[in-house]
């Protein structure tokens, strides 16, 4: 995700989450998504979208703050890629 704008959306396998994480990248931007149990939804999503690695998906449960570090982590590794 190189020289590219990123949005952080949570909840982005359904609803307005879904939709902007597909308005987002379809205008060019990045977008980091979450999502907490939908991990099917999630790859639908971004083989429907074809973002060309514009698009990357982490689970996230905001209710488990124990998880938090492994989070970031992992949006480390996606910005490193």
């Amino acid at each position: 995700m190189d020289d590219v704008r990123i949005a952080l959306v949570t909840g982005a396998t359904r609803g307005f989450g879904r939709s902007m994480a597909a308005h987002l990248t379809a205008s060019g931007g990045g977008v980091i998504g979450t999502y907490h149990r939908g991990a099917t939804e999630a790859e639908e999503l971004a083989e429907q979208v074809g973002t060309n690695g514009q698009l990357a998906f982490l689970s996230l449960d905001v209710s488990r703050t124990e998880h938090f570090p492994e989070f970031v982590r992992g949006v480390w590794r996606v910005l490193d890629d």
